[in-house]
């Protein structure tokens, strides 16, 4: 299941993508790699009780520029899921924004993988 999410949307998604018994939450980011429509799901996930871990893939192929705010948030989120034993992927990013990623070594950082197939795929149990 891929959503597509506006911050409205967010609050009323109520069923979860499940992959090898965690939740997924793909998220196609907009042009401004808005990401932040991820913190209320992921809290009322926390809320549900589910202590399963949750993977958040970012599909970023509508993504043609980012800005320092866009990295900030990106990092920002890898760290707080990863404070949870949660997981952030980025998939389908451009070759421009690939070349970028390299260049500041955010992909040393952060799991980048081709597509959301690949992503989906690297989610183990």
């Amino acid at each position: 299941m891929t959503v597509t999410l506006t911050r409205s949307q967010v609050r009323e998604l109520s069923e979860l993508d499940r992959v090898n018994g965690q939740n997924v939450i793909i998220i196609k980011a907009d042009s401004e790699l808005d990401i932040d429509q991820s913190s209320p799901l992921l809290e009322s996930i926390r809320q549900q009780g589910d202590d399963q871990a949750t993977c958040v893939i970012v599909d970023c192929s509508s993504v043609d520029f980012l800005h320092t705010v866009g990295i900030s948030k990106l990092v920002s989120l890898h760290i707080r899921l990863n404070k949870n034993g949660d997981r952030l992927i980025l998939c389908e990013l451009k070759s421009r924004l690939a070349e970028m990623f390299q260049t500041l070594r955010l992909d040393q950082l952060l799991e980048i993988h081709p597509n959301v197939e690949t992503a989906r795929a690297a989610i183990g149990p």
